[in-house]
């Protein structure tokens, strides 16, 4: 088949049978669902579209469960047998409803296929013009990637307000501003994305990057291809706003960045691609933040630059992990072991912090060390303060804090 024509072929998938319960509408459409599961969706190379809506006169809409990028289709034929009994059952599509308990309901399908250029990007000219959402330094390695490579066109950076910074409460633009208005890019600052006017954006690509807001499902819709995001966790774990700190506060020994296509559930797309990396025994949140924000603007590159493939996460495997606050930096050497202490250091410095009766934690060992002061924990475990910082002083070692300063008592 030649990729240039438009391909229209009736198919029948499959046939499927399920015992009618109620409600009937939520068992015709897993049905529905898993005949989709079941059909290869690309045919000579090209991805089809499959938006299933009406089954014999019964319109269920374009449910976003029964969209499975590759097909757009239109449903041609549906034939339905009750048996156990009963005979053929025969009549308009309303007519499901009257169908008792028990009896099994048979579907024929058949499909009307035609391309969506929007998952053959592939045959889409260049260079693909992005809508790019950012604010944290996460995001910069990936506005720089996309900035600098010829397929891509960026119309737009979307990032945060300028905010007030450190004590003297400073007012300071986001890393990605500053990044923008290095390359040159046309900027936007909304307060509020979901009252931001969209009417003149037509992207090919949305991409969002530790943007900092939730999206709505008009900002979702605006890109001809899909939306995309950069997720620093190998979902579905670690759906949500902290998931670099969650994998060393956990002891993972593993974790990696995810390329998903965006849905306005949390983190819930669909997989376009992930790349894993190994967390070193004394891997910092810097340290590992760092290392995945390059991986991520690679991943991004690679994953756009050919068709998007998508894989469906499996919700009964995802993780969630909250926006940090203060209170998680509380740490008590009589109720935690200094493993624990050491992974929160690490994961929780530079924000929010670990402080142990209010001086500020810097540096921590598990391992014993000549400038550290050595602290008691739980189940006879010994922590070895290297860095430490008393309210309203300067950082100092923990020998040298030892010297004037009782830490627990």
């Amino acid at each position: 088949m030649n990729g240039n024509h438009v391909f229209a072929a009736e198919i029948a998938i499959a046939t499927v049978e399920i015992p009618l319960i109620a409600p009937r509408k939520p068992a015709l459409l897993t049905a529905i669902r898993a005949l989709g599961r079941r059909r290869n969706l690309e045919l000579d190379g090209i991805q089809y579209w499959r938006k299933l809506v009406i089954v014999n006169k019964i319109v269920f809409g374009n449910l976003e469960g029964l969209e499975t990028p590759g097909i757009s289709a239109e449903l041609l034929h549906a034939k339905r047998v009750s048996e156990k009994g009963r005979g053929r059952v025969s009549g308009s599509g309303a007519n499901h409803r009257k169908y008792s308990h028990g009896q099994i309901l048979s579907l024929t399908l058949t499909l009307s296929l035609t391309p969506d250029n929007r998952y053959n990007n592939d045959r889409m000219p260049t260079p693909l013009h992005i809508v790019f959402l950012g604010t944290s330094p996460f995001a910069v390695p990936s506005l720089k990637a996309l900035a600098s490579d010829p397929r891509f066109s960026i119309n737009l950076v979307i990032t945060q307000p300028d905010r007030p910074v450190g004590r003297k409460q400073i007012l300071t633009p986001s890393p990605v501003k500053m990044a923008a208005q290095e390359l040159k890019l046309p900027i936007a600052q909304p307060e509020n994305i979901k009252t931001f006017p969209t009417l003149t954006l037509t992207p090919t690509l949305l991409v969002v990057v530790s943007y900092g807001q939730l999206l709505p499902q008009s900002i979702l819709d605006l890109p001809t291809i899909a939306p995309v995001n950069v997720h620093a966790s190998l979902l579905p774990k670690y759906r949500g706003a902290s998931p670099m700190q969650h994998s060393i506060l956990n002891g993972d020994e593993t974790t990696g960045v995810t390329v998903q296509r965006m849905v306005k559930a949390l983190d819930a797309g669909p997989i376009l691609s992930q790349e894993s990396i190994a967390i070193d025994p004394k891997e910092t949140f810097q340290t590992l933040h760092d290392k995945l924000a390059i991986i991520g603007a690679d991943l991004l590159l690679e994953t756009l630059s050919k068709p998007l493939k998508e894989s469906v996460q499996n919700d009964s495997d995802a993780t969630f992990c909250r926006k940090l606050n203060r209170t998680d930096g509380i740490a008590n050497p009589k109720t935690m072991d200094a493993a624990t202490i050491d992974r929160m250091v690490r994961a929780l410095t530079p924000w929010p912090g670990v402080a142990i009766q209010n001086n500020k934690i810097l540096k921590t060992s598990i391992e014993p060390h000549p400038d550290a002061i050595s602290i008691p924990c739980r189940d006879a475990s010994m922590l070895y303060i290297l860095s430490i910082q008393p309210p309203s002083g300067k950082p100092m070692t923990g020998r040298a804090f030892g010297t004037g300063h009782t830490l627990v008592s």
